[in-house]
């Protein structure tokens, strides 16, 4: 992150200032990793860091995981295939320990992630992000 007399500081302390008073307004944030191919941009990573930002620009936390869920399904007309948890709708969400609506932190741990109706438990989760880091063994120790 930029620091104090970085050239990228000002910028970013103003890009929240903004996004608070969109958000003031009525204008419905919307989050999503568009960092598919940008270098040192990691999709799910960046998602996590933007939440935080938000929260950091005057979102609460509920507001902010609604721009991450809600919002983009809005945002696309597609609110009947996903954004909420519902029958009939795509099943993706985390199932975390806690209430991340009290420290969205708890995002970054999940128990376990259901894509598309398939269930993969923290142990996978950590198994083929070892394999993409070319760590294969690393997992468990």
């Amino acid at each position: 992150l930029p620091q104090a007399g970085n050239p990228g500081y000002a910028y970013h302390r103003f890009m929240k200032r903004v996004v608070g008073a969109l958000h003031r307004a009525g204008v419905p944030p919307v989050a999503g990793t568009d960092a598919m191919g940008v270098p040192l941009i990691v999709p799910g990573a960046s998602l996590h860091r933007e939440l935080q930002l938000l929260t950091e620009s005057g979102l609460t936390p509920y507001e902010a995981m609604r721009a991450a869920t809600v919002n983009p399904a809005v945002f696309l007309r597609k609110e009947e295939e996903f954004g909420t948890v519902a029958e009939g709708k795509r099943a993706d969400l985390l199932l975390v320990d806690g209430d991340p609506l009290q420290d969205l932190a708890r995002l970054k741990q999940p128990i376990g992630v259901m894509v598309r109706g398939r269930w993969t438990t923290r142990e996978s989760l950590h198994r083929q992000l070892a394999v993409l880091a070319g760590r294969p063994n690393a997992v468990g120790r």
